[in-house]
């Protein structure tokens, strides 16, 4: 038991630090200039946002961290949702929950002009970048809403303790503890029947553990609208784990496959398909 639980160690880390050692040789490769990388990694860089170039791409991108960079490398170089999901086709209706700065948005749209993207980003910070990048890349099929989807319509709090807007957590109203950043939220539901989408290709879905409220409290007539789903899953953050998205999802009609992360055991990429 002992040697087993030693080798799976070592091929962690080895996964672990195979992959940091790849993802520097392809920031200093694909993103640009090279100056402005290195003084984001190395926390040299100014307090405020910054241009990045994704150079293969002729995309640029405004950020404010390392971490920005990284969900963009995550998205473009990695592709990460197409590596563990499917390639994004055309003419697609895709919604993405948890859009950032609009790293997969683009990603969906760009080059793909018959497809129609939905964003949807709570954070006023973080939508405030997604509409720069959208405008800044001229990317005129996506369709950005400042909002958070959830399992009701009101409004949510948002944990920012952590100070990195990737990793900020939504979570219910505590009426005795005076939260001050709450964002409106609406169901999957209701917006899918505001906005009238009758179909959708694929749901992104990256929302720091919110995807177990979204998809439990999601009706079956909602559930019903989309052929694919492609997630970022948390198991530490909420009571459930990604064995309970498995069961609940197969039970819905789709058939799933989970990949854990390389470097966290707590987060894997989960896809859905009918």
């Amino acid at each position: 038991m002992a040697e087993t639980t030693i080798d799976h160690r070592q091929s962690h880390a080895a996964r672990k630090y195979g992959y940091y050692l790849k993802s520097i040789f392809q920031l200093l490769i694909d993103f640009g200039p090279l100056h402005r990388i290195v003084s984001l990694f190395t926390g040299l860089a100014p307090k405020g946002s910054h241009i990045v170039a994704l150079r293969r791409w002729g995309l640029r991108f405004e950020v404010r961290s390392a971490m920005d960079v990284w969900s963009v490398k995550e998205t473009f170089v990695d592709r990460f949702k197409e590596r563990y999901g499917c390639p994004v086709g055309e003419p697609w209706v895709v919604i993405d929950i948890g859009g950032g700065i609009g790293d997969f948005s683009i990603f969906a749209a760009h080059h793909r002009p018959s497809n129609i993207v939905y964003a949807f980003e709570p954070f006023p910070g973080s939508f405030a970048l997604l509409e720069q990048n959208l405008k800044r890349n001229q990317i005129t099929n996506v369709r950005a809403f400042q909002q958070a989807i959830w399992s009701s319509r009101g409004s949510l709090a948002l944990d920012t303790s952590t100070g990195e807007p990737v990793q900020f957590i939504s979570r219910e109203i505590s009426a005795d503890a005076g939260d001050k950043n709450t964002v409106p939220c609406d169901s999957l539901e209701n917006t899918l029947a505001r906005l009238d989408i009758q179909h959708c290709d694929l749901l992104k879905i990256d929302a720091e553990g919110a995807e177990y409220a979204i998809l439990f409290n999601a009706t079956d007539a909602a559930l019903a609208k989309i052929q694919r789903m492609v997630m970022e899953y948390h198991d530490a953050i909420t009571a459930h784990t990604h064995t309970d998205l498995v069961d609940f999802l197969n039970r819905k009609g789709f058939r799933v496959t989970t990949v854990v992360n390389a470097v966290h055991p707590d987060l894997g990429y989960l896809y859905a398909e009918r």
